[in-house]
Parts: structure tokens; sequence; C-alpha cells
């Protein structure tokens, strides 16, 4: 184990990059070396509060001398800058999506193979506990042989209309299946072939969007209904809403994800949720912490990670992809481009 701390730097400094960036200053085996953003105003602001160096050009991260870059840009900026800095041998985190075009999926694919370097998508239900015990029991036969699930992620309003700026260029399905499509591909070890979904637009207004949508989507041998939205009410006590149920010939799992978050009374209220505590001491934890740090040792020690890699990416792109296209087909429709 090499006592050389890695240097990293975040593009991308929105919810998320700030929080890769604070998971890097506090990591014991890394540096936050650079931030970038095109804006210069917070570029300048959380490079002074980070202690670090800031650009607002991500050309100037390429060429610089860090060791992993992560990519927190909004889901539809993301290829060009993936591509840069595999053209110039950075390790690579990125944020979920891949990307939002199959095409574009492939040339990252080929990008990072060509460079050799290490590339994981933060992806973090493959580093938290439930989840985690839900793809070691159905690898161990607990439940037979898995036949269907049914796998529902969705926002509260305030996501795309309060925290998101960018959200009327994506929409729930690339914003929120890539973590339920990866973890069921994970679990079953098989890929998607076709899709029927069913959607609808409107419900969240000002945003030309899908608000809703259900996808029946055959594995290989399996099938799963995904259910995601944006269109939570705001009086919904929690953030997040996540459920999952997986059934197999001689069992079931379920795990109750919102149940199981931290419930909170409020005088002059009903209740709220909030999910575990992002911090202790003053430093991060929680799934995406322990999935850098991972990163970052297995780049270090020069071994292979364990978590979402490109093709991966981009077999989720591509499940993704097929969704739309049923969306607006009316149909099913197969999944291709892989």
């Amino acid at each position: 184990m090499t006592s050389r701390k890695a240097r990293c730097a975040v593009v991308g400094l929105g919810i998320q990059g700030v929080q890769y960036s604070r998971v890097y200053q506090a990591c014991g085996r890394s540096d936050l070396a650079l931030v970038c953003d095109v804006d210069e105003d917070r570029a300048r602001a959380t490079a002074g509060a980070m202690g670090c160096a800031w650009t607002t050009r991500y050309e100037e991260v390429a060429a610089s001398d860090v060791d992993i870059v992560t990519v927190a840009t909004p889901d539809f900026a993301h290829t060009p800058l993936l591509l840069a800095m595999a053209s110039h041998g950075k390790h690579i985190v990125a944020e979920k999506p891949l990307c939002m075009n199959v095409g574009e999926a492939r040339q990252i694919v080929d990008a990072v193979t060509s460079s050799g370097v290490q590339f994981m998508i933060n992806l973090p239900r493959r580093f938290t506990p439930e989840y985690l015990a839900v793809k070691k029991a159905v690898a161990a036969g607990k439940i037979g042989e898995p036949v269907m699930g049914y796998v529902r992620l969705s926002d509260r309003r305030s996501v795309p209309t309060q925290m998101l700026t960018w959200a009327g260029r994506t929409g729930p399905h690339w914003f929120l299946f890539a973590h339920s499509i990866d973890h069921i591909r994970w679990v079953l070890g098989e890929e998607a072939r076709e899709v029927y979904a069913v959607g609808r637009r409107g419900i969240v207004q000002g945003l030309n969007t899908w608000d809703a949508i259900q996808a029946l989507v055959k594995f290989d041998r399996a099938w799963v209904t995904f259910e995601t939205s944006w269109s939570l009410p705001m009086g919904w006590p929690g953030l997040i809403d996540r459920f999952l149920t997986l059934e197999g010939t001689e069992g079931r799992i379920i795990v109750d994800g919102t149940s199981q978050a931290l419930a909170v009374s409020l005088t002059g209220s009903t209740f709220a949720f909030a999910d575990a505590p992002g911090e202790i001491g003053g430093r991060p934890v929680g799934p995406m912490v322990s999935a850098l740090h991972h990163f970052v040792d297995c780049v270090l020690d020069g071994k292979p990670h364990e978590g979402p890699t490109a093709a991966d990416g981009l077999a989720v792109v591509a499940a993704i992809a097929a969704i739309e296209r049923s969306l607006e087909a009316g149909k099913p429709v197969a999944v291709s481009g892989t």
C-alpha cells in the first residue's frame, strides 16, 4: 500500500459536486487539489472554502496533474468532459447517468478502454448495506430463481422545481432510473432486453418532461416493473420515496427504503422523513463516501474497483433510451445499442 495521496478534482459544483469535494477533502488517502465550474463566483467560493485551486475550464482540469477527476455536471453535459479526462489519462468518477445518448455512451466506453484508466459511475446502491444484502441473498439462491420484481424510486416536486435548475433538460427516468436499473442488472446478472413504458407529462408545471413513468422491463429470464416520478406532492413527508420487491421461485425480498428513513415529529406539523445523518464528527458518511474511498484505494493500490463501470453505464443508458422510445411510441421496444 502506497503512502502517496491521490490528487483529486471535481468538475461541476452543484449539490453533488460540493459533496464530492467534501469527501475527497476528508478522505485520508486523497487531497482535493482543484475544483471547476462555469460559474466563476461558485468556483472561487468553493475553492476558498475547501482550500484548493479553481478554474472555470474543464480543459485545464484535464491538462492538470491530478490523478482522479469527478464529473458532476448536469445529466446532459457529461460526454465531452468524460472524453477529455480519459484522453488525458485521468481516473474518473462520473455522476449518473453516464450520458443521455447510446452513441455517446459507446464513445465513452471506447475512450476509457483505450486509455486504460479506472472509471466508476456514482451509483451507490452497490455500496448500500440493504441493497448489498439483496445481491448476496439472490446470489446464494435464497429466493430460488428470480421471477419478477417491482422497484420504485421517486422524488418530491421540490427536486425538479427548487433543486435542479436544469430539470427541463432531463427527466426522472434519466435522473432516477439509472440507480434502479443498474442495481437490478447487478443483482440478477441479467441484461434488459425489452421494455414497455407508459407515462404522463404536465403534472409538474413549467417542465417539458415525463413526470410519472412505469416501465415493464424484460430481462433474460425475470421481468421487473420500474416506477419513477417527480410528482410527489410538496406535502409528502420525505424528499425521496424508494421501495423494492423481488420474487423468486422459493422466496421473496422486500426493501422498504422510505420506512427505514428517520421519522421526525415537528411542532405545528405532521411528520417528516429525512435520510440518515450525512456526517459524523464533521466528516461525510454514507454509501457515496464508501464508494469514493474504495475508488481512491483502488487507484492508489492498482486494483480494479467493484463499482459500476463505463460498460455498466452503457447498458443502463441503452435501457433508459428504450424506455424513452417506448413512451413516445406507445408500444414495447427492444433494448439496443450495447
